[in-house]
This record gives C-alpha cells, structure tokens and sequence, in this order.
C-alpha cells in the first residue's frame, strides 16, 4: 500500500478536511467509553468519506484506507493498540451492530497494516518524519 503524502500537503482544501479527521481521532486517546472511542474513528471516517463523495463523486475502499491510514498515522495516537484492545473488550457480541463491527474490522486493519508499515511504503515524507512518527506511537503502548 503506498500513501501518496505528496499530494495531501500540496492541496490545501483536502489537508484541512484531513486535519478535522486527525483531530478527532486524537480524541479517541482522551474518551472513556468503548463505544466513544470507536464513534471517534467512525465520525472520521464519515468525515473522509464525505469529502470524497464531494470530490471524487465516489468513495473506493482503497482509497478510503489510504486515507484512513493516513489520518491515524499523521494523529499519532499513544495508545492506538491499547484502544483497539479496550473496544474489543468492552464491546460484546449482543452489542455489536453491522455496523460496529464493520467500524471494528476497519480499525483492527488500520492497526495490522500501521504494524507492517515501513518507509518505503510512504511518497513525499522524509525518512526522519517517518521514524518520528512511528516512534512516538509506539512510545505510547
């Protein structure tokens, strides 16, 4: 998967649409419920995939991920794995709607493929943004 970081900097509308994303999912580290923390990742989600609705017309899964991914990483989260963790637990079977599991498989892909992420994987972000990224969200679990 690659994340073309290049172009989010260089338009400025989609970086600010982005950064309401990676705002409320910084929420997700200071909210106390299970389901609170998982509506951060899903008000994110609506909020991308509106803007691609209104820019694109459609909304593809690939590009849906990509920018997920992108909204999760560039949020940092300290404790991105221990939330995913603590939404699983907390959340059980009779609780789950289609819709929260659906949430839930999502973000347990964001975090496998954050996990097998490197930094070839990235276009437009230096080497040294990269590190400091990762490192400060795995300093955080």
């Amino acid at each position: 998967m690659w994340i073309e970081y290049n172009e989010i900097k260089e338009n400025s509308k989609e970086q600010s649409i982005l950064e309401l994303a990676i705002q409320i999912i910084k929420q997700m580290d200071f909210a106390m419920s299970p389901f609170d923390k998982l509506k951060c990742f899903a008000k994110a989600t609506n909020i991308i995939r509106n803007y691609l609705l209104l820019t694109e017309g459609t909304v593809t899964e690939n590009v849906l991920k990509q920018l997920q991914l992108y909204v999760v990483i560039f949020a940092t989260l300290n404790r991105l794995s221990s939330n995913l963790i603590y939404i699983e637990m907390f959340i059980s079977g009779e609780l789950r709607s289609e819709k929260i599991t659906k949430l839930l498989a999502r973000l347990k892909d964001i975090v496998n493929s954050i996990e097998h992420l490197n930094f070839k994987n990235f276009v437009g972000i230096t080497e040294d943004e990269y590190n400091r990224k990762m490192a400060k969200m795995q300093a955080g679990d």
